[in-house]
């Protein structure tokens, strides 16, 4: 492990029982089980607040391990449907030696893009193939991308810089002033476009989401794209297996509900980013 502080919290309801399980079990796979603890997850309650009583025991939970946090130390803050590949140590150690002397108040480990927003799409499409095979058992190239142009949503895995966590505790304190209008990935999304704090990610993420368990994201009205999201995300997780994905991509072929022309407009719009990002 590089040579910081670091201390580590997962977000778990106690009701949550099997996926305690799954996260122990994994933390303990990737000798982590000593760094990063269990915070027993703070139920919503009953007062005002514009975001479901889920979401509000999910930022009140963060804001908890953020204000909580000891001084010079990097926090780790997890949710606990992350999907860890089998070579996360080894990604962790190989970023943060990468990482930790640039200037960021958060780091995400995976976050996810507006899926219809197709620009940021593309870029990191075109990044994964500059990076190789990011599947390869042997890969160990990691950059980190300045998150204004990227981060849409999702707080399932991500660090506190030492410096940053009086900036990100503010964000989620004063959050209460305004009635808690927003969850907390929003909040941040806000946070990072008016450079009240500043956030990187590392690409190709480290972590995914298990998309077999539900999040406090399908409470949401907005939330139309459903596994869509979570799909991408792991699209871009090193390391991971994709097999799946795939299939289902090839699959469509053969859907009846297959639309050939959006499938064309998408081919068309590919090769125009293509031809405009070799400019």
């Amino acid at each position: 492990m590089a040579q910081i502080r670091l201390r580590g919290s997962y977000i778990n309801l106690d009701s949550a029982a099997e996926r305690r399980a799954g996260m122990e079990a994994n933390l303990a796979r990737q000798g982590l089980d000593k760094t990063v603890r269990r915070f027993s997850a703070l139920p919503g309650d009953d007062r005002p607040a514009g975001i479901s009583r889920g979401e509000l025991g999910c930022l009140l939970s963060h804001q908890a391990i953020v204000e909580g946090a000891e001084e010079g130390v990097y926090s780790l803050i997890l949710e606990d449907d992350v999907l860890f590949p089998d070579r996360f140590r080894a990604y962790f150690e190989t970023m943060l030696r990468q990482a930790i002397g640039a200037e960021w108040d958060i780091l995400f480990l995976c976050q996810a893009l507006n899926i219809s927003t197709v620009l940021p799409f593309y870029i990191l499409l075109d990044q994964k193939r500059k990076l190789g095979d990011i599947y390869a058992p042997d890969f160990d190239t990691f950059i980190t991308v300045d998150s204004r142009q990227f981060y849409s949503c999702t707080t399932a895995a991500y660090m506190v810089s030492p410096k940053g966590r009086e900036k990100v505790a503010a964000v989620l304190r004063d959050t209460a002033a305004a009635g808690y209008p927003h969850p907390v990935d929003i909040l941040y999304k806000l946070a990072i476009g008016d450079k009240r704090i500043s956030a990187k990610f590392v690409f190709p993420y480290i972590l995914g989401v298990d998309s077999r368990h539900q999040t406090h994201m399908a409470e949401r009205s907005s939330n139309k794209a459903g596994d869509a999201v979570f799909d991408c995300i792991n699209l871009f997780v090193a390391g991971i297996d994709i097999s799946e994905l795939r299939r289902e991509a090839r699959a469509m072929l053969e859907d009846a509900d297959f639309d050939s022309d959006a499938f064309v407009a998408s081919q068309i719009i590919y090769r125009q980013l293509k031809k405009e990002s070799a400019r």
